[in-house]
């Protein structure tokens, strides 16, 4: 668990859980880090201050997770283009799913 601050969320944390089962070469680590770097801010910006990450395996491939407590609905920032061209050089697809006081980033992808 983190702490930290932003410019919208001046108390922010951010939880981290990883699955060891999700196994990443470094071409594909560096891009799945991009996106959730840029998912993470889309989720301060909108004024989450409880963030969580979490990478799982899946029967097929692992899931990334980007959950937040905002309650400012909205969608993603213009950061979605990046996302998307991210997901796409790793083969994956990606989705957001918004809520009031609760939304989800997140990415699936093939497994290695």
């Amino acid at each position: 668990q983190i702490r930290m601050a932003s410019r919208n969320s001046p108390d922010l944390t951010l939880k981290v859980d990883a699955d060891a089962g999700c196994k990443l070469s470094f071409d594909r680590a560096v891009p799945l880090m991009l996106f959730a770097l840029e998912a993470i801010s889309d989720a301060a910006d909108r004024g989450g201050r409880k963030i969580g990450v979490r990478l799982k395996s899946q029967v097929h491939g692992c899931r990334l997770e980007i959950e937040d407590d905002g309650a400012a609905p909205g969608g993603l920032s213009d950061g979605a283009e990046l996302m998307s061209a991210l997901a796409e050089q790793i083969s994956g697809r990606f989705g957001f799913k918004p809520k009031t006081g609760e939304s989800c980033t997140w990415l699936e992808f093939p497994g290695e």
